[in-house]
């Protein structure tokens, strides 16, 4: 039997378990720094004595380098492996962590800033496809799902993060937790995660077998004797996502992710300060983030189940619409109780239908060319998605009312349900490189 039959037919070991969790341990690492600088920016701008145009500098500069990371160098782990492209992606961000509490100005934050989001950016691709080809088939979707809950639960922990340090310790004491939490995970991988089968046997060189069974019996299963011939061969270029073949399914996906993650950036941005302008004091704005990140756990690991179920694509389309209701409902709502209510709601949706988005990409590309479809699409998405709270912000000032900016920005997950609704999921690349079609679809 072929190495990827025993992955994908046999049950899943306590080690694939294992893979699975430092997925979503790393991905948490993405929630916690994307928000760390959130958090941090009131007390830099105080303390340097800088004005809002300039904090935005540093935290466009954030999006900016995980924008380039998810296109430049998540393909990389298509060529040198995943194991391998997230060890060198925890090296950058360690570094360029530790480094940012030590700048002086503007200039030199915003370029650490930009260092550590070229780590990010790649690491989110790579370890979606991680996730994907450690997971049997019967656990395929929850083990994304598993993955996509580090997003939130890293939100829960750099707002407790913050709330301690932040008076006593100072901006600097935040990062620099952030930096240690990251190269405390280099050895834990090194040691710990195993390459990507299915990534050893797509470059199909004269040791791949020997290789396979070697990770096969580090994992605990029997090991294999043949080997399929599938299509998976290294003749498959980069570019490939964007031939005839691929483009429908590229286009679609990244204008999904992209208009989704609009709305997402939406409210990871400008919740909070929503809150506190309607009446309510900073305590009450952080409870209702809270409770949005809350139901993105929820909704993540609930996406696992759905999924199993009703397949991939009727369990995303519903979550998306859901979205886009949770939250243009959120912008005419006052009382506390109800804003908490509906913040659960909004994470419970937004979530899920985030982790919808990463399992589809991951399963609707071949093994060679997954870790780059995932990355070109996070990539062009997390760039296309930054506008959504600068134009947020222009209405506001523009003193247009929040239930209408609510709205307007309650769309892009609303486009993005039709557009998923819409999207073959049976290619002709899936049926070329012996690719599975959507479960239940």
């Amino acid at each position: 039997m072929d190495p990827r039959e025993i992955i994908a037919q046999d049950r899943m070991t306590w080690r694939q378990w294992l893979a699975v969790v430092i997925c979503l341990v790393l991905n948490a690492l993405d929630g916690f720094d994307m928000l760390a600088i959130t958090f941090a920016a009131p007390v830099i701008r105080e303390a340097w004595q800088v004005t809002h145009e300039q904090i935005g500098i540093v935290i466009a500069s954030s999006l900016v380098g995980m924008s380039l990371g998810s296109l430049f160098l998540s393909p990389l782990a298509d060529v040198l492996g995943r194991r391998t492209m997230i060890i060198i992606c925890l090296t950058i961000m360690a570094i360029s962590m530790a480094m940012a509490p030590l700048s002086s100005d503007i200039a030199t934050l915003s370029f650490w800033r930009l260092t550590t989001g070229l780590g990010i950016g790649a690491l989110v691709g790579t370890i979606t496809a991680m996730a994907y080809e450690y997971a049997n088939m019967r656990w395929r979707n929850l083990a994304i799902g598993l993955m996509g809950v580090g997003y939130p639960v890293g939100g829960v922990l750099v707002a407790a993060t913050s709330a301690a340090l932040l008076p006593a310790h100072g901006w600097e004491a935040v990062l620099w937790i952030g930096a240690a939490a990251t190269a405390a995970m280099i050895p834990l991988v090194f040691l710990i995660m195993p390459e990507s089968i299915a990534f050893i046997m797509s470059k199909q060189g004269a040791g791949a077998l020997a290789d396979a069974n070697a990770v096969l019996r580090q994992l605990g299963h029997r090991l294999a004797t043949l080997v399929r011939d599938d299509g998976s061969s290294p003749t498959i270029r980069r570019l490939d996502i964007f031939s005839h073949t691929f483009l429908l399914t590229t286009a679609t996906l990244t204008i999904a992710y992209s208009l989704h993650t609009m709305t997402t950036y939406f409210v990871l941005g400008w919740v909070p300060s929503i809150v506190v302008d309607i009446g309510h004091d900073p305590g009450t704005a952080a409870l209702v983030s809270m409770w949005i990140n809350i139901g993105g756990v929820v909704g993540g690991l609930a996406f696992g189940w759905f999924a199993g179920h009703f397949g991939l694509k009727l369990s995303t389309v519903p979550l998306l619409a859901g979205t886009m209701a949770a939250v243009a409902i959120f912008g005419d709502l006052t009382s506390g109780p109800t804003l908490k209510l509906t913040g659960f709601a909004i994470g419970f949706c937004m979530i899920g239908a985030s982790v919808g988005l990463y399992a589809l990409i991951a399963h609707l590309y071949p093994t060679a060319l997954r870790a780059t479809g995932t990355g070109v699409i996070i990539g062009i998405g997390r760039s296309g998605a930054a506008v959504g709270p600068v134009l947020a912000g222009v209405l506001m000032t523009a003193e247009v009312d929040k239930a209408t900016i609510a709205i307007l920005m309650a769309t892009g997950s609303l486009v993005a349900a039709i557009a998923i609704w819409m999207l073959p999921t049976r290619p002709g690349a899936d049926q070329r490189s012996g690719a599975v079609p959507c479960p239940a679809d």
